[in-house]
């Protein structure tokens, strides 16, 4: 009885799952040698269709990169603009014996381009603090 209950304890059910998984537009050639056997001309189609999509994707990533050109180009014009018009109304005044509001004219046409060039210069310091105590750490 007890070599019974030592054979009981001794076995066990082993259980092996297995998965895969594939990344990116196109599966694996074993796959879609499967797709093809399922239906003539479906891996040239698959095939196809990751093209256009590949196609299609850089396209509209041309497009956003031209509109954030063309976009920041036009901020960086409308704000000279606004500041030289600003600067010229404020001399303006200077030379029509209104020093004050000739003063204010320049101060406000030139607080955002001050504000944003102190903000930026502080997010790059701050960057650029962050990148130096990354590279610093010991693995």
């Amino acid at each position: 009885m007890e070599s019974s209950q030592q054979n009981n304890k001794a076995s066990a059910i082993v259980e092996i799952k297995s998965q895969s998984f594939f990344q990116g537009p196109l599966p694996p050639p074993e796959l879609l040698a499967k797709y093809e056997a399922i239906s003539s001309g479906l891996a040239d189609r698959i095939t196809a269709m990751a093209e256009e999509n590949g196609k299609h994707r850089r396209r509209m990533e041309w497009r956003m990169l031209t509109l954030s050109v063309v976009s920041n180009f036009s901020g960086q014009v409308f704000a000279f603009v606004v500041v030289i018009t600003g600067i010229f109304a404020g001399v303006y005044l200077l030379t029509k014996d209104k020093p004050v509001s000739g003063l204010i004219s320049m101060i406000v046409s030139l607080a955002p381009v001050a504000y944003r060039f102190i903000h930026f210069d502080k997010r790059s310091r701050k960057t650029k603090g962050d990148k130096e105590e990354q590279q610093n750490k010991i693995p």
